[in-house]
């Protein structure tokens, strides 16, 4: 936090401010404490301006000193009820994907945010990997280089959530980016399934034109194949 005044025809006002980044991706401030005009400022913390400047610069160190420990002692409720039981050997439905779907992360304007972080420091951005369950409780996650292939922190992070949470049946589902073929075969193993999207224009001539014609399945399963996935 810092200070900032204001000046008007017949005053000089000090305050305590606080920088972010708004929704819109621009950096602005906005005011914490209002530590009042010059003149009455003189009075308590004078005799002159430089001194009252060096008043509100301490105010200001506190009120940053505040904002840390508060956040630092911050706590998520979780709550349980004592006349209820959990329900014995029932499995969680999980599901893994990225902290910010793509919507979301266009929404916030996280693109324009990242190309400013960019172009001001050489260190490249941290990509973050998370997996929750059905209720969005964190899972497991990983952090690499933004630079880096996602699709190498992938299976490393699917195996320990399959390790450590017992999972058998699991669907996996991604756009083309996380679709390789060792992916892919990954996810064919077992009760394990997947649905990646596929590029019409990359698709063979014939299966092209199924797509053309439509109301038509490129691919075919059968029934025992559908209850094995269940």
């Amino acid at each position: 936090m810092r200070v900032t005044t204001s000046k008007s025809k017949n005053a000089e006002s000090f305050y305590i401010s606080k920088g972010f980044i708004n929704d819109k991706g621009v950096s602005t401030s906005v005011i914490v404490r209002k530590l009042g005009t010059l003149k009455e400022l003189l009075a308590e913390h004078g005799p002159t301006r430089d001194d009252v400047m060096a008043w509100a610069k301490e105010e200001a160190r506190h009120e940053t000193l505040k904002y840390k420990q508060e956040r630092e002692n911050k706590s998520v409720q979780i709550t349980f009820h004592a006349d209820r039981q959990l329900d014995y050997g029932r499995q969680t439905f999980f599901r893994g994907g990225y902290l910010f779907a793509q919507s979301v992360y266009y929404q916030l304007q996280i693109h324009k945010i990242c190309r400013k972080l960019k172009s001001r420091y050489q260190n490249p951005i941290i990509q973050m990997e998370l997996f929750m369950d059905g209720d969005g409780i964190p899972l497991a996650f990983s952090l690499f280089p933004g630079n880096a292939n996602e699709q190498t922190s992938l299976k490393p992070l699917k195996k320990k959530v399959l390790a450590e949470f017992g999972c058998q049946k699991f669907i996996y589902c991604s756009d083309a980016g996380l679709g390789s073929e060792d992916i892919r075969a990954y996810n064919h193993m077992g009760k394990r399934a997947y649905i990646v999207t596929q590029s019409i224009k990359k698709l063979k001539k014939e299966d092209k034109n199924k797509v053309k014609e439509g109301n038509k399945l490129l691919y075919s399963v059968t029934t025992e194949e559908i209850a094995a996935a269940q």
